[in-house]
């Protein structure tokens, strides 16, 4: 009875969401029950992880072939719950009095039970109907507000993506089931695992699909057109998908890693797209004026760092970046208003060439703290380029904060600041590594990839001098054009734009939730 109980849990919270979101009408009483159902799933999805914690097998019988409950899955229903929860209850608050909150209320419990289930799925045609449905149930979200053009024209275009991405997860699944001869995922990662002749024949097939489906799902440059287009939507529906929804695609990579590994050109494809999302986008990033649009290109970029961590093998650091991520962009969308009360930046300190002599020695030192721990920066090049990024960033933490070292008090206290977060980065990938130790597999690394992981390196090292160049440089020419140029994100929205427009006219009918 243990052993179905995390399974029993996780299907009655996606069921409280799903069940309370189709019967939402209006405002009535099935609508103000909705924040209720959030807080089952949620309570559930803490029962699913405590008898995990008790000794419980959640992988184990006919229910798992339904709702399969690991570590992975466990810690992943725990965020999207949470996540829904908070929005939901902000949701409830942000639309009173509107005529039409019942209608939302109703499809944003529908897409966060849909989210639940795609984590959980046990089997592959259960993941990928739930994999389908929170992309329609996200759809009717996005085109909420009929008026707002720009973001029925993001809709769209997401609209396109998305189908696309369904087709390759339908793809992969009817060939896996070939293959394997079932769409049970144990019989699926087992067979993966075990290699032999099915790796020459559909697996490998398979998981060129699943890679392809995570690059579009998860918004990686070109197919990132439609995301910083969604801001006109209502902050609870940007928190729910910058947070969550758009990490599906890396889940589904983290989810099937065994099937992903088989394949060289899935995790090269992976890898390619993720570098060049990640670059560009924190590159546009800061070119936004706007707090919503530095936010979307924030995700964007940090869409791609995931990405490319998969695409090296680091499965378990981009399970951690997810959950990271996850938190603090839901907080930042529903908290983008208080920044008008914050005080403004200081003046960006002049000397950048002592800021490349501070990334060259944080270079050294993280790839002698990663000797000093036992990690081969070879064999694991994903969380050495984890670590990479994030201490450049304490670096220009530690550049703005020490006011080019004048400030001696500034100084330390950043030094102090940039000690705790570099432990608790530590700890962290220690705890990630260890809770899915018998969930996830570690990708190889090798040469290759640690050549192209010190590549990406160098360039998010130039593109941080780029950063604090620019104040000094913004009366030049060369560097104005340049900011227009990034600050258009290259104009590949434009180019989107003016398709999307051509193919897919304003006449099309949407989805319309508003009718409900």
């Amino acid at each position: 009875m243990l052993d179905a109980l995390p399974s029993l849990a996780a299907l009655l919270g996606c069921l409280a969401c799903l069940a309370a979101g189709a019967a939402a009408r209006g405002d009535g009483p099935a609508a103000r029950l909705i924040p209720a159902a959030g807080q089952v799933a949620f309570a559930a999805s803490v029962l699913a992880a405590l008898a995990l914690a008790a000794g419980a097998d959640g992988a184990a019988g006919g229910l798992a072939r339904v709702a399969r409950l690991d570590a992975l899955s466990a810690a992943m229903l725990l965020l999207v719950a949470g996540l829904g929860l908070v929005v939901l209850r902000y949701s409830r608050t942000y639309l009173a009095g509107h005529p039409r909150r019942g209608a939302f209320l109703g499809d944003l419990a529908l897409t966060i039970g849909a989210v639940q289930l795609l984590v959980v799925a046990g089997d592959l045609v259960l993941l990928a109907a739930a994999w389908i449905g929170t992309s329609l149930a996200l759809h009717r979200l996005l085109v909420f507000f009929p008026e707002r053009r720009m973001a029925q024209l993001a809709a769209r275009k997401k609209f396109v993506f998305s189908r696309a991405g369904d087709l390759c997860v339908l793809a992969a699944t009817a060939i896996l089931a070939i293959t394997v001869g079932t769409t049970s995922l144990d019989a699926v990662l087992g067979a993966a695992r075990a290699g032999g002749d099915h790796v020459a024949g559909g697996l490998g097939a398979a998981a060129v699909l699943v890679a392809v489906a995570a690059v579009l799902k998860s918004a990686q440059m070109p197919f990132h057109v439609w995301l910083p287009e969604v801001m006109e939507t209502p902050t609870p529906v940007s928190a729910l998908l910058h947070a969550g929804i758009v990490n599906a695609g890396g889940y589904l990579v983290i989810r099937l890693a065994d099937l992903v590994l088989v394949s060289d050109a899935a995790l090269a494809l992976l890898a390619l797209f993720g570098a060049v999302t990640a670059l560009a986008g924190a590159a546009v990033m800061q070119a936004q004026t706007s707090v919503k649009g530095a936010l979307a290109w924030s995700t964007v970029a940090q869409m791609g760092f995931m990405t490319l961590q998969c695409g090296l093998g680091a499965f378990q650091a981009a399970f951690l970046h997810i959950v990271a991520h996850g938190l603090y962009k839901a907080y930042a969308f529903l908290s983008a208003g208080s920044v008008l009360a914050e005080p403004a930046a200081t003046p960006a300190p002049d000397r950048p060439w002592r800021l490349a002599a501070w990334l060259a020695v944080a270079a050294l030192a993280v790839g002698g703290g990663a000797v000093a721990l036992g990690v081969d920066p070879v064999a694991a090049p994903g969380p050495v380029l984890f670590a990479l990024v994030l201490v450049f960033g304490l670096v220009h933490l530690l550049w703005h904060a020490s006011a080019g070292g004048s400030d001696a008090r500034a100084l330390g206290r950043g030094l102090v600041l940039a000690a705790g977060v570099a432990l608790a980065f530590v700890a962290a990938q220690t705890a990630a590594a260890t809770l899915l130790a018998g969930s996830v597999p570690v990708g190889p690394g090798g040469g290759a990839a640690a050549a192209f992981a010190a590549a990406v390196g160098v360039a998010a090292a130039l593109l941080v001098l780029a950063q604090a160049a620019l104040p000094h440089r913004a009366g030049e020419a060369r560097w104005q054009a340049a900011y227009v140029h990034v600050a258009a994100g290259f104009y590949l929205d434009v180019v989107a734009n003016r398709l999307a427009r051509r193919l897919l006219p304003t006449a099309v009918s949407e989805p319309a939730a508003w009718t409900r």
